[in-house]
């Protein structure tokens, strides 16, 4: 019997940590935008949305963490430069309400942004 791995990640509308399945990938940024994040709870925050070039779901966030790394990254924290850049996404594990989740991380790609 042959079967294809079928993921529940699968019709998720955004890029979440648990679809790098444990591996980096190097992705290069194709637009960020200002956007609405709901939570869970309902509760709005304001945060950026990127889309990357070969990628059919964009990443959302909202959090300090992200928002310095990609900052430290390119050296700007002007998102628009951010555009065209490579960056290296990675799953870590870390707490939220008292479960682990796999967050998506951001270090610079290898041999630089350009």
């Amino acid at each position: 019997m042959t079967s294809s791995r079928v993921s529940i990640f699968e019709n998720a509308k955004l890029l979440c940590g648990e679809m790098l399945h444990g591996k980096e990938t190097t992705l290069t940024i194709k637009s960020v935008k200002p956007c609405e994040i709901t939570g869970e709870s309902g509760r709005k925050d304001k945060g950026h949305e990127i889309w990357f070039e070969k990628a059919t779901k964009p990443h959302q966030f909202s959090c300090q963490t992200t928002r310095r790394s990609l900052t430290r990254i390119f050296g700007t924290d002007d998102y628009r430069e951010w555009e065209g850049k490579k960056v290296t996404l990675y799953p870590e594990p870390v707490k939220c309400k008292g479960q682990t989740v796999i967050a998506i991380r951001y270090k610079a790609a290898k041999g630089g942004a350009e």
